[in-house]
């Protein structure tokens, strides 16, 4: 019924903060992102791009194992950053992840390091 190309995804960052208790993908905050992944396999129409933002933390925790996972068994491709939005011209210096991901056929130009998230954006 619904098949939006283009999902833009912020997950609570609670779970996932370095000053929190790092729940993780135990926080109940953390079971809509869950469950989002959880439907992407079961979707007739797969969002086509998926772009996804959190705190720098989230790169180290099984939700972004899932993350990952899902993505690839659900013929995506992905690259990952961590970056500062000042990167981008944005007035905010704390650093950021975020996953940009594609659905095949569609590709990535240039893929930078498949699997890591690297330190900042290519310009």
């Amino acid at each position: 019924k619904y098949a939006a190309d283009l999902w833009t995804l912020s997950p609570p960052c609670q779970p996932y903060t370095r000053n929190g208790l790092q729940k993780g993908s135990e926080d109940w905050r953390a079971s809509s992102f869950l469950y989002l992944l959880a439907c992407i396999p079961k979707l007739q129409n797969p969002p086509k791009y998926i772009f996804i933002e959190n705190v720098v933390g989230f790169e180290d925790s099984i939700t972004r194992s899932e993350l990952a996972k899902t993505l690839q068994d659900n013929n995506f491709e992905f690259q990952e950053f961590m970056c500062s939005p000042l990167h981008f011209a944005i007035p905010y210096s704390r650093p950021r992840y975020f996953m940009l991901a594609k659905r095949a056929p569609l590709q990535f130009r240039i893929s930078y390091a498949p699997g890591k998230v690297i330190g900042h954006p290519p310009m």
